[in-house]
């Protein structure tokens, strides 16, 4: 569907449908839903859509959109979450597992920042496709420092045509 719906899980009753203006695709992964505090109630939770979009639900149950990714990408799996420095680091990928053998889109796999910016697109991360750098080089301690200001990185899967992420990252 496109909406997300909270219920209760021990009676199965609908707490809330969380349907934000722009969520106009099909949710098909399951919910990143993470409990910082171990309280048993959600503090945040993560998923993505058909337009390549990654969606961030709050512990009020509001969404607001974390990522878009365009170019006719698809989030079929739920993201991986991991806590950093101050913010959280939201990794996932992209690949129509509907269509296999399809070879026209780029797709890509994120490393997303959120620290609570929205609306964010590619223009905010870096390409590391080719950033291939030495340990201890000067190149990695610019690569380093450019990682540290930027929203986050990614990755084109390029090197063959139709490479996807069709599984979870």
């Amino acid at each position: 569907g496109r909406a997300i719906f909270a219920v209760n899980a021990r009676t199965g009753a609908l707490i809330q449908k969380i349907k934000p203006s722009g969520m106009d695709f099909a949710i098909p992964s399951n919910v990143a839903a993470l409990d910082f505090n171990g309280d048993k109630k959600l503090d945040r939770a993560y998923v993505g859509d058909l337009g390549g979009n990654m969606w961030r639900i709050d512990g009020n149950l509001t969404a607001t959109t974390l990522f878009a990714s365009g170019g006719n990408r698809k989030i079929y799996y739920a993201p991986d979450v991991v806590r950093d420095r101050g913010f959280l680091s939201v990794f996932f990928g992209t690949g129509d597992r509907s269509n296999p053998l399809e070879t026209s889109v780029v797709d890509r796999m994120y490393g997303v920042k959120d620290d609570n910016t929205s609306n964010l697109t590619e223009s905010n991360l870096i390409d590391v496709t080719t950033r291939i750098e030495q340990n201890g080089s000067e190149a990695e301690v610019e690569l380093k420092e450019e990682l540290k200001d930027a929203q986050g990185w990614f990755i084109q899967l390029n090197q063959r045509p139709g490479e996807k992420v069709l599984a979870s990252p």
